[in-house]
Parts: structure tokens; C-alpha cells; sequence
């Protein structure tokens, strides 16, 4: 911050000193006023309670989430069920950076407008046609001058599911669920409302309503069709919740639509929570102009797809110590016949170790992807 002062100092003096320049060169032989000259120590006095009133009115913070993890994966032995038939290439283990998120905040006050930058150094660049995707996640303006009414402009995570809106270090297991995996932590370009906390006796509302591109993260716009999203929800008691979300848009292979439900309970240390979805991908109905690069249906199929799935998970906190318990069912097309008609069932179980109030974080998830495979998940998070 001193670092600061100094700077601005210096350019307020310079700027200063040329105004008085000009001021004397273009005089010529009018009549002039001249002002009883400040001393130094008044300037700089003056320009502090200058750079002072600035900061009363420009609030910047800097918010820091770094999720480090180690996996040991294992798919069976070569002869009693291993996905590979060589000895030793049915497990392995990697270690890796999961997210590296530096979050950027500068609200302006009295306006209640703020701008989002969120950073992720760890996360790979990609080719996209036209462009490359950048180590950009969130940015965009916000406007809260309107009670329960924001309204976004720019890239952020639209109306989704509730486990994908979730705020990754809140997150209660390492790995998202198979929905939320497929239709969940996406960002895209364009405008959104949403209001939370709306008070109605015992009960509070929320809602979001989203307008996107529909082309995903970091990409460009084709200015063609444009997806919507929208999402309501209801709290009772601060304890209950219950909410329901629908997006309608295209994907690369065509239309897109899915619906879901969720709901969670806490009551002290205890929380249930659970989502449901359904929806519908269908090839025929594409364009090249919708095309984007969320799709993970293949190209070249022709047939509709019919997505589904749910995840069920249980928890209890007490003290710093968290046991998680989540079974977790998708099938990425339910339609009788097709190839892709296959149950991906999953059970976690996840402990944590939470403390600097819950500034930092060590778990391990256990992962039993049945007739898959199994994976152990340790994780080391720090969030500041």
C-alpha cells in the first residue's frame, strides 16, 4: 500500500506541475488571481486524504485456492479382470494440480459494481478453431444496485446444477458426480439475473436466469442461436432446500435439453444432499453455426441421446474431522438398444481434515467405479 501512495504521488505531482506549465504559457497578458502557494507538507497531506477518499470508495481483494492431489488408480490384474492383458499396466499412480484459482474482486461502492477475474495458471491451454482458450475461468461485471437483482455480464458460471455451481473448495468429494460431469462447472459467455436470499417468512427464494452463447469457455461467440438457462430454489429454515433447473440450447452434434432437480438438508453437523437429471441430445436437429465443445457424444452418431442419472450423499462434521458417504449412478443414453446404454455406477467414501478455519484441507477419497475400476484420492487444499 505505501508502494502504492508513493506511485500515485508522484503522478499526481507530475501532473500537477504540467497543469501549471500550460497554465502559465497560455496566460499570455490576462488578468490572473494568484493562489497562496501550498507548502510540500500540505500537498502531500492533501493528496493522502485524495488517495485515501479513493480507497473508501474502491474495494480490491485477492482470494487464492490451491487443490494439489496424488491418485492411485487400479483396473484389476492382467488374467482376473484387467482392462489390459501386460502385467503392470492395470495400475498407476500420478500426481497432479487439480486447480490453482487466483480470484480477483474490485467492487466500487456506493455503485455496488463489482468485476471478477479468476485465474487458473494450471490449467491447459487448448486449440479451439479460431482461438486459443485462455487461463481465464471467470470475468465479468456485476451490478447489485437492484435488491435480490444481480445482473452479469462477461464469462461465469451460468444456472446449472447444484453441484456444479458449487464453489470448488467447497465441493464434499474430490471428483464430481457423473450429472455433474456432464452437465456441470461450465462457463460461458453472455448476460445473467439472479437473486438469492429473498425473504418470505420462514422460507427465502432464489432464482437465476442465464442468456449464453453457447459455444463454452474461452470460445468465440457465432452469433447464431443463443442457450438459456434458468434455475429456482427455496430454503426453509436456513435448513431445507429444494430447486429445479432447465437449459435449452445446441450442441456441436445438436439440440440440447435437460432438466433437474436438486435438494439438500443440514441440520448442525449432518447434510444430505442429491440431485437428479434428465435430458436429450438429438443429432439431427445441427447446424454447423451451433456448433461448440461441450458435446461428449461422438461424431459421425446420428441417433438421439437420452442422458440420466442421479448421485445420493450423506455427511457428518464434528470438530475438524468429516466423513462423506456418495453413490452416484449415470448412463449417458437410456435409449433401449444403444451402444452407449451403459450404467456407470460409483460409490465414495471421503474423509477430511479441516483447519485455520477451514483455510486448509486434507482428505482422502476412496472410489469404487465397480466394474471399472477403483482409485484412492488424497488431496491437499489451501484456500486464502
Amino acid at each position: 500500500m505505501k508502494k502504492l501512495k508513493i506511485f500515485t504521488l508522484v503522478a499526481l505531482l507530475g501532473l500537477s506541475c504540467t497543469g501549471k506549465s500550460w497554465a502559465d504559457d497560455s496566460a499570455g497578458d490576462s488578468p490572473t488571481v494568484t493562489p497562496t502557494p501550498l507548502s510540500d507538507s500540505q500537498e502531500i497531506a492533501l493528496l493522502n486524504q485524495r488517495i485515501d477518499s479513493l480507497q473508501d470508495h474502491v474495494n480490491t481483494k485477492i482470494d487464492v485456492l490451491l487443490q494439489y492431489y496424488y491418485e492411485h488408480q487400479s483396473n484389476g490384474s492382467a488374467g482376473t479382470g484387467g482392462i489390459y492383458a501386460k502385467p503392470g499396466t492395470n495400475e498407476w499412480d500420478s500426481f497432479n494440480f487439480r486447480r490453482s484459482d487466483i480470484i480477483l474482486t474490485t467492487e466500487l461502492q456506493p455503485q455496488k459494481i463489482a468485476l471478477i477475474w479468476n485465474l487458473d495458471p494450471s490449467q491447459k491451454s487448448f486449440w479451439n478453431g479460431p482461438n486459443y482458450a485462455t487461463l481465464i475461468k471467470d470475468l465479468y461485471v456485476r451490478f447489485d444496485e437492484i435488491p435480490y437483482v444481480s445482473i452479469y455480464a462477461g464469462q461465469f458460471k451460468f444456472a446449472q446444477g447444484l453441484e456444479g455451481r458449487t464453489f470448488s473448495g467447497n465441493l464434499d468429494f474430490y471428483d464430481y458426480s457423473g450429472i455433474a460431469n456432464y452437465f456441470g462447472n461450465k462457463r460461458d459467455t453472455g448476460i445473467q439475473i439472479a437473486g438469492s436470499k429473498i425473504p418470505a417468512g420462514a422460507f427465502q427464494f432464489e432464482y437465476q436466469a442465464s442468456l449464453i452463447g453457447g459455444t463454452g469457455q474461452s470460445t468465440w461467440d457465432n452469433n447464431v442461436d443463443k442457450d438459456i438457462s434458468g434455475r429456482i430454489g427455496i430454503t426453509y429454515d436456513d435448513n431445507l432446500y429444494l430447486g429445479a433447473t432447465g437449459y435449452s440450447g445446441w450442441e456441436p452434434n445438436g439440440v440440447r435439453n435437460d432438466w433437474s432437480l436438486e435438494g439438500r438438508w443440514v441440520y448442525e453437523g449432518f447434510k444430505v444432499q442429491g440431485e437428479f437429471l434428465e435430458g436429450q441430445v438429438d443429432p439431427a436437429d445441427n447446424s454447423n453455426a451451433n456448433n461448440s465443445v461441450w458435446t461428449s457424444v461422438p461424431t459421425g452418431w446420428n441417433g438421439e441421446t437420452k442422458p440420466l442419472g442421479f448421485y445420493g450423499q450423506v455427511s457428518y462434521r464434528i470438530a475438524d474431522y468429516r466423513l462423506g458417504l456418495r453413490y452416484d449412478a449415470y448412463n449417458p443414453d437410456t435409449t433401449t438398444g444403444s451402444f452407449y446404454n451403459s450404467e456407470q455406477d460409483t460409490l465414495t467414501i471421503g474423509f477430511d481434515w479441516f483447519q485455520d478455519k477451514d483455510a486448509f484441507r486434507l482428505g482422502l477419497n476412496y472410489e469404487d467405479h465397480f466394474a471399472a475400476y477403483q482409485s484412492i484420492v488424497s488431496q491437499v487444499q489451501v484456500f486464502i
